[in-house]
């Protein structure tokens, strides 16, 4: 199954054909981030962001996660509840000299994750945030030469 956290629809069908399969769902994963290379040159300071840059940032990292929550919770409610976790950041806990887009939307992940988790807990679905550190990926190590260095 093709999966693409950028596009609502792509995600909706995924819900539905693991429900179809499964014939329930009782986890639901958010681990995206879109950190290409040139994401990750355009993704600077808030005057030198553009839009563009800001806006699939904030598709991938922060509107795929909700759109998973939105179309896995009326799943998980149906079975008397479930477990979501996000990938949230280091980078949303702290600021940074660099990455506006990512850490804001990592920021954004955190806070999403405490709504849910208070709106849908009562309700049997668990929602938590996970926020580990930079891993040396190849993606990040083809990334900013500058931050690697700084590592």
């Amino acid at each position: 199954f093709h999966y693409d956290a950028e596009s609502v629809d792509t995600v909706e069908a995924l819900v539905a054909s693991t429900v179809a399969r499964f014939g329930r769902l009782d986890i639901l994963l958010n681990n995206a981030a879109i950190t290409t290379p040139q994401i990750q040159r355009e993704d600077t300071t808030a005057v030198d962001i553009t839009f563009e840059t800001w806006d699939r940032v904030m598709a991938v990292n922060l509107r795929g996660y909700l759109a998973g929550c939105k179309y896995a919770i009326p799943e998980m409610l149906k079975v008397g509840g479930g477990a979501i976790i996000n990938t949230a950041s280091g980078s949303g806990l702290v600021g940074d000299l660099s990455r506006i887009g990512y850490g804001t939307s990592k920021a954004g992940v955190i806070a999403l994750t405490r709504f849910i988790a208070t709106q849908y807990g009562r309700q049997g679905v668990r929602c938590n945030a996970v926020a580990p550190g930079l891993i040396l990926t190849e993606a990040s190590k083809a990334g900013v030469p500058e931050l690697i260095e700084m590592i």
